[in-house]
Formats: C-alpha cells, sequence, structure tokens
C-alpha cells in the first residue's frame, strides 16, 4: 500500500497544485479584467469631465460675451445721455443768454435802472404790473441785512436797481 499511496498522494499533489495554478490563473484574469474595466472607467470619466468643462467653459464664454455686449450697449446708451445733456446745458445757456440780453437792454431803456453801476445784475430792477390805478412795483431782492446806525442808509434799494442822479 505504501506504493498505492504515494501515488495517490501525489495524484492529489498534482490536483492541489494544478487548482493553485488555475485559481491563479483565474484570479490574474479577474485582476486584468477588473483593472481594465477601471481603466476604461477612468478614460470615460475623463471623457466626460473635458466635455462638461469644455461646454462649462463655453458657456462660460458665450455668458462673458454676453455681458460684455450688455456693457458696450450700457456705454454707448451713456454717451449718448451724456451728449443730449451737454446739448440741453448748451440750449440752456444760450437761452439764459437770450433772456440776460433782453433783459440789459430793458434795463438800458429803464431812465430808472443805472445799468453803469458796479453792481448792476440784469433784471435786478423787474417791474410788476399792479392793480390799476397803483405804480409797477420792483421786486424786493433778498440780500444780507446789514445793521447800520445811519438812518439814511437803512434804505439801501436792492443791488442793479439805482436810480441814476443826473
Amino acid at each position: 500500500m505504501s506504493e498505492l499511496l504515494w501515488i495517490v498522494l501525489a495524484v492529489v499533489g498534482l490536483l492541489l497544485v494544478a487548482g493553485i495554478a488555475v485559481a491563479v490563473v483565474v484570479l490574474g484574469k479577474r485582476k486584468k479584467q477588473r483593472q481594465e474595466e477601471q481603466r476604461r472607467r477612468a478614460d470615460e470619466l475623463r471623457r466626460e469631465a473635458e466635455t462638461e468643462h469644455a461646454g462649462g467653459l463655453t458657456q462660460a464664454q458665450r455668458e462673458a460675451r454676453e455681458a460684455e455686449a450688455r456693457a458696450e450697449l450700457a456705454r454707448a446708451e451713456a454717451e449718448r445721455a451724456e451728449a443730449e445733456r451737454l446739448r440741453a446745458e448748451q440750449g440752456l445757456a444760450q437761452q439764459e443768454a437770450r433772456r440776460e440780453d433782453a433783459l440789459r437792454k430793458a434795463d438800458r431803456l429803464d431812465p430808472d435802472v443805472d445799468h453803469e453801476a458796479d453792481d448792476y445784475r440784469p433784471g435786478a430792477h423787474v417791474r410788476d404790473t399792479g392793480p390799476a390805478g397803483t405804480p409797477p412795483v420792483a421786486e424786493p431782492e433778498t440780500t444780507p441785512h446789514r445793521p447800520t446806525s445811519d438812518a439814511s442808509e437803512q434804505s439801501v434799494r436792492p443791488p442793479g436797481s439805482h436810480r441814476r442822479d443826473t
């Protein structure tokens, strides 16, 4: 029996070695398959990330271009509004100059206004039309009141409404 026992032990040993070898080969293949699957999945994730990143950049770039276009429109509108403001100010200045010219002309004609006085201001002596039978009245001007001791100085006329002493 010893020979038979050795044969059985040798066959069992060979089967055991063959089983271990098969297990190693199968586990190696599984490991390779798992690694291949992981590589494939990693590549897929990288492609998705690149696509999303590129799409995100494209979206971000598009939004940036749109924002720049809106900003350019706003700048153009601001420039247009500024030009309109300048035209309006120029028109107002011209209108004020025409009014002042008319007031100066009227003051030159009015014998009650000294248009050559140092403190002359155009239109300072404007007449209101009072009720029938009352003389026209000069508009009072708001000038700081300075206290004086001389009674004759207390009846000071507003600047620009000086009567010429001739």
